[in-house]
């Protein structure tokens, strides 16, 4: 379905329904019950999960659960930081240990 189709279906334009998928406007609970009509599917399938996962693949999760520890965080801030050439060597180093654990 197209954003035209959507709009039309709902009552407002293509660019409100831009809005809503970019999170620019908020969806009310009413609306989302509308998209959920129009599509036909379980309003549900249209949120993230409970867990808060917006992806399933699995780099994605892994990385996610990385980030949601102290020591991801503090790498990433650490290597956000760091010359290119540092980096490329810091994660040839990583990979380096990683191989011998």
């Amino acid at each position: 379905m197209s954003q035209e189709e959507l709009g039309a279906a709902l009552g407002v334009t293509f660019q409100q329904i831009q809005k809503y998928e970019k999170g620019v406007n908020r969806v009310s609970t009413a609306t989302l019950m509308l998209i959920g009509q129009s599509l036909k599917c379980d309003p549900s399938e249209l949120m993230p999960p409970p867990d808060g996962r917006r992806h399933n693949d699995p780099e994605a999760i892994e990385l996610q659960d990385f980030m949601a520890t102290r020591e991801g965080i503090a790498i990433a801030r650490a290597f956000k930081v760091m010359s290119e050439d540092v980096r490329s060597h810091f994660v040839k180093l990583a990979q380096k240990v990683a191989a011998t654990a």
